[in-house]
């Protein structure tokens, strides 16, 4: 058994024998993650919610196709019912309440280009680059997350849009986006 490989590696899943590490060398990164919440008020108000994810993330220069580019596909399921409608809250317990779905959420090229500019083109969550705070994703409750009133595609709905940004500095970036709807 290798040191690096399941238990004892940081992924559940160990390294394949050595194939997760050539894949991730070669430019090609997978990645499954899944998060259930079980909420309880009660004996009579209680939830569970669960959010399966699915990555494939290509580096365009280490798998010999072009430098500075990124490819992001991302697929998602989101099953179960969360709490706060049953208790009329005024904003969901969790970041993850949505009705069920499964979906392509995301599936978008970055580029960098010369003088500090890069690009996002695709289908992608406005979350990422514009409203997502610093520490939010630490804390379950959604109050802790993107403000239920921001006008972006964002989870469980993420759209068609390009974003720029270009870095005048190495302390400022400056960001922008369009998006559809």
């Amino acid at each position: 058994v290798r040191a690096d490989d399941w238990p004892f590696g940081d992924r559940a899943t160990g390294t394949w024998n050595g194939t997760r590490t050539t894949l991730d060398d070669r430019g090609i990164h997978l990645e499954a993650n899944y998060t259930g919440e079980v909420f309880t008020l009660d004996d009579d108000a209680a939830a569970y919610h669960g959010n399966l994810d699915l990555l494939l993330g290509v580096d365009t220069e280490k798998a010999h196709l072009w430098k500075g580019g990124s490819i992001l596909v991302y697929g998602q399921n989101g099953d179960g019912h969360g709490i706060s409608d049953r208790l009329d809250f005024a904003m969901p317990v969790s970041n993850y309440e949505a009705p069920d779905f499964t979906q392509l959420s995301e599936l978008w090229l970055y580029q960098e280009l010369p003088y500090g500019v890069t690009l996002r083109l695709g289908k992608q969550d406005a979350n990422r680059d514009f409203a997502s705070p610093r520490f939010g994703g630490n804390f379950m409750n959604s109050s802790f997350g993107v403000l239920p009133t921001a006008l972006i595609p964002s989870y469980p709905a993420p759209a068609l849009g390009a974003a720029a940004f270009v870095e005048t500095t190495k302390w400022l970036t400056l960001r922008g986006g369009v998006y559809e709807g």
